[in-house]
């Protein structure tokens, strides 16, 4: 049964057009002290713009989902989702960013929560996992799927991040 719900959140998710980033899933924050900082929530959300060219004049969410490799010649996929027009709000969530290895290598999970960011090395306190990489049969139409609970640390203490998100249109 979970094998078919996971065929079918990918088939929903690659019914796009193949030419842009698009998103499901969602994220919570927990500020320093535990407050609750809010999230981010897609459905599923299309025409992410890519995060190397926004500007932070659209009203659209920025972010990324490619394959890098690392100085050991890991492969690893990094994500990343971003705040349309973010402003620095204490602890409002403006962007996270997960590296994971696709095989073998480190992971690392990176949050920036209204200017002040906290980042983990995936280990101990912060479990994160690429559940699932298909590339494409072309440079951009590759899925991808995370899920997370870490605790980060930053200069103002700890905060958390806990989600599961997938992307299609991996590059």
């Amino acid at each position: 049964m979970h094998r078919l719900l996971l065929v079918l959140s990918l088939l929903g998710l690659a019914c796009g057009d193949g030419d842009s980033l698009a998103v499901r899933g969602d994220v919570q924050f927990t500020a320093p002290g535990g407050a609750e900082a809010g999230g981010f929530d897609f459905p599923t959300t299309r025409d992410l713009v890519h995060d190397s060219v926004a500007d932070g004049s659209t009203e659209r969410f920025a972010g990324h989902c490619t394959v890098q490799t690392d100085a050991a010649g890991n492969d690893r996929v990094s994500v990343a989702l971003e705040r349309p027009s973010a402003q620095a709000v204490a602890f409002q969530p403006r962007r996270i960013q997960l590296v994971l290895p696709i095989a073998a290598g480190e992971g690392s999970v990176e949050v920036d929560l209204g200017g002040n960011v906290f980042s983990a090395t995936v280990a101990g306190t912060c479990n994160a996992s690429l559940d699932y990489y298909i590339p494409g049969d072309d440079r951009d139409n590759g899925l991808a799927g995370t899920t997370f609970d870490c605790v980060l640390n930053g200069p103002e203490g700890e905060a958390r991040a806990v989600g599961e998100l997938h992307f299609e249109g991996c590059e």
